[in-house]
């Protein structure tokens, strides 16, 4: 495990998102916030586990997979995650690997390395839930009308993850929690359950349903 995670290290200009795979074992700084381990531990795990409890999901821009492997690992039956950057995406099945040997079980978590948007011609599988951890606001704005519209008729749930502090490029107004609540809201969503703001932690969530 240790060496896989040594050949992850080679293949990144810089450690983006950590990785925790307990006792010890990981890359990065775990108990950063805004990423990985840390994030599921303050901010993700206690606003989403008990709507996750085996559900099947849909996440869109997942990234290495350690935020869709933590969810496995807390109660939810099946992970199916799209992720455009082929880097974050090959290293996905290592981190399913090496966290599947630390618990002895296995994960169902399958990634495809596609644009989120093309869940919405390829999906015809039953799915539970749809997660979007910082990711929706990569998209246009009728890109992401056309997703939420495409998940409330095909899913019903969505977990919307907002960045009030990004800075990506021309994405500012499309990440903030407001303007994407008020899409979902104009869609015919129902906010259910909403992470508290903190000026320590400037990624509010929401859980939207049917």
């Amino acid at each position: 495990a240790r060496s896989k995670l040594s050949d992850v290290r080679k293949r990144m200009e810089f450690i983006y998102s950590n990785a925790y795979f307990f006792q010890g074992l990981g890359i990065g700084n775990p108990w950063s916030w805004g990423h990985g381990w840390g994030r599921w531990s303050y901010i993700l795990g206690p606003n989403i586990s008990s709507f996750i409890q085996g559900k099947k999901i849909l996440d869109l821009g997942s990234n290495f997979g350690i935020l869709p492997l933590y969810m496995l690992r807390s109660g939810a039956k099946k992970v199916k995650g799209y992720e455009l950057g082929e880097t974050e995406s090959s290293i996905c099945p290592i981190y399913k690997e090496i966290l599947e040997w630390r618990d002895d079980k296995s994960y169902e978590f399958e990634i495809n390395n596609k644009n989120m948007t093309e869940v919405m011609s390829e999906e015809n599988e039953n799915y539970d839930l749809v997660t979007a951890f910082c990711s929706i606001y990569y998209l246009d704005e009728n890109e992401i009308d056309e997703l939420l519209k495409w998940t409330f008729d095909k899913i019903g749930m969505i977990v919307i993850e907002s960045n009030e502090e990004s800075a990506v490029e021309n994405r500012q107004d499309l990440a903030q929690i407001d303007f994407l609540e008020n899409k979902a809201k104009k869609i015919g969503f129902k906010i259910i359950h909403k992470s508290d703001r903190t000026e320590k932690y400037p990624r509010p969530l929401f859980i939207a349903s049917k």
